[in-house]
């Protein structure tokens, strides 16, 4: 990644489309079916800070961090 704005474009790739693939193939959302723990709900939450609409809380780091096994 070369700059800030390709990162934002990363993150805003799947925010057009409502496949829900990442829900469907997540054990961690499939378990505790909380939203920000699946791709798309931890790209809106990084696109979120990038953007200043929120700020870093406990509850940021822990769906940015609970599980990142899927790349």
């Amino acid at each position: 990644m070369n700059s800030l704005e390709e990162f934002k474009d990363e993150l805003e790739t799947c925010f057009g489309t409502s496949c829900g693939f990442c829900e469907r193939g997540c054990p961690v959302y499939q378990s505790l079916k909380v939203k920000t723990l699946c791709m798309k709900g931890r790209n809106r939450t990084m696109l979120g800070l990038l953007q200043g609409r929120f700020e870093i809380t406990p509850a940021v780091v822990e769906a940015a961090f609970e599980c990142t096994l899927c790349g």
